[in-house]
Order: structure tokens, then C-alpha cells, then sequence
């Protein structure tokens, strides 16, 4: 739709005054957009979803992080900065992204974590991909990355998430937008490819769910637990009033 709401959030901070034009003017552009489709009687005939595709976390100068601060050769390496850091060698035969090299990045106040691609944290679903860096540095939130906003850190913090609007049922909640993909696919009847979404997670959000998981059966039948006879009292004692209770709670366990 537009940009001005992204590059006013990383130029000027996700709270700065400077961001309430840009988000007035989208908010307008909706407003036209459901105005019309009230005076063409279409506003109650179609699915109508509007989400971003991120959200936006501030960030402070004094959480900036240089890898010259490190024991690195950065001579050898190729940084994308950013809210992920990525890092590949200059040489594809180099061996520096191994786990040794990379467990010299560890300093007393530094505000990011490093990790190999596969074990990134699995919730990420990002290892899985020959385009994907060897090393990555998973930052601490709010942590300069060379703006005053960013996004793209760990998507298990709320900032890192969007608002959802869904005119069929009214519907405004905070969500992570691979389920919303598959949902938009089953609408218009559309077969998604693999992907990370949950098939059927948002089944809540329509009248008429086009697609119904089913879970798979269980390998073994539940079984209450059986009854249990202590053959070891472990050296205590207790007298006949205490131990009949405790029999008791273990039989209606």
C-alpha cells in the first residue's frame, strides 16, 4: 500500500510524533476503500483481511553492537546487519563459521546471541534454505542496528507482531501472519505450498471453516494408572491414621 509508515518508523522510532501523518493518511486510504464498498452494498458480500506485515521496536544508541569489538577477522566475513545479524565468509571454502570460531563471540554486556543456522530457535522457521547465512546473531530487542526503529527480531516478542482486521466478524487481535496466508488461500479456493502456517489454526475466524483438521489417533489408548503397593517404606514411620489417608489419596488419584 504504502511505505511512509516503515520508513518513518526506522528513520524516527515507532512512537516518534513524525509517524502520525503517514498512519492518518492510511487510515484514510481505508476509510475510502470501506466507503465505497458500503455505497456499492458490497461491504456485507465479501472477506475483507487487512494486515501488516510486521511491526516495528524501538531502538537506542547506546545498545549498539560492532563485531571489530570482537575476537573476529572481520577481513574474512560479509555482515547484513540488522535486527538478525547475518554473516557469511568472503571465501566459500572458509572454515570460520564453525562452532569454535563462533563461541569467541561472547563478551560480558553484549546484546545478541550467536548461533549456527540449524540451531536457530525452531519457532523462527529459518534454517531450512541454501540462501540462508551459516552464522546468525539473534539481537537483544531495542538493540541499533542503524535506525531508530527496527523490526525482525525475535517474533516471540508482542512488537514483532501485527494487527489483524477481518470485516467478517469484526475482529481485531495481534497474530503472526504465516497462519494468515493459509487462511487467505483457503478463501479464494487455492492450494498453499508448504509453508510454515498451521492448516486450520484460524478456523475461528470464519462462519464456514472450508478446511477441518483431524488429528491423528493415539498410538496407545489412555489407561487410568493401576493400583500400587509401596514395598519400601524408606526407613519412616507414620501411624495408622496418616498412612490410611495417604492410601486413600493414591486410590483416588
Amino acid at each position: 500500500m504504502k511505505k511512509q509508515p516503515d520508513a518513518y518508523g526506522h528513520r524516527m522510532g515507532p512512537l516518534s510524533s513524525e509517524l502520525d501523518n503517514p498512519l492518518r493518511e492510511i487510515d484514510n486510504i481505508i476509510g475510502q476503500l470501506m466507503n465505497g464498498l458500503k455505497q456499492m452494498n458490497l461491504h456485507r458480500c465479501i472477506n475483507l483481511i487487512i494486515v501488516g506485515d510486521h511491526g516495528m521496536e524501538e531502538a537506542h544508541c547506546d545498545r549498539t553492537e560492532f563485531l571489530s569489538s570482537y575476537p573476529l577477522n572481520i577481513d574474512e566475513i560479509m555482515l547484513i546487519p540488522g535486527s538478525l545479524g547475518r554473516i557469511r565468509p568472503r571465501e566459500p571454502k572458509s572454515t570460520m563459521c564453525k562452532s569454535a570460531r563462533l563461541n569467541s563471540c561472547k563478551m560480558p554486556a553484549q546484546h545478541f546471541k550467536p548461533y549456527l543456522k540449524r540451531d536457530l530457535p525452531k519457532r523462527l522457521h529459518y534454517a531450512n534454505n541454501r540462501r540462508i547465512e551459516d552464522v546468525h546473531l539473534l539481537m537483544e530487542r531495542k538493540t541499533r542496528c542503524g535506525f531508530f526503529g527496527d523490526h525482525g527480531f525475535d517474533n516471540k516478542i508482542t512488537s514483532m507482531r501485527v494487527l489483524v482486521y477481518n470485516n467478517t466478524n469484526v475482529i481485531i487481535t495481534i497474530i503472526i501472519v504465516c497462519p494468515l496466508i493459509v487462511r487467505a488461500l483457503d478463501l479464494l479456493g487455492l492450494k498453499p505450498v508448504p509453508n510454515n502456517g498451521t492448516h486450520g489454526s484460524l478456523n475461528d475466524l470464519l462462519k464456514d471453516p472450508p478446511f477441518q483438521p483431524s488429528m491423528p489417533e493415539e498410538v496407545t489408548a489412555p489407561s487410568p494408572p493401576s493400583d500400587a503397593e509401596i514395598s519400601h517404606d524408606l526407613g519412616c514411620s507414620c501411624d495408622d491414621e496418616v498412612c490410611g489417608r495417604q492410601r486413600c489419596r493414591r486410590n483416588h488419584f
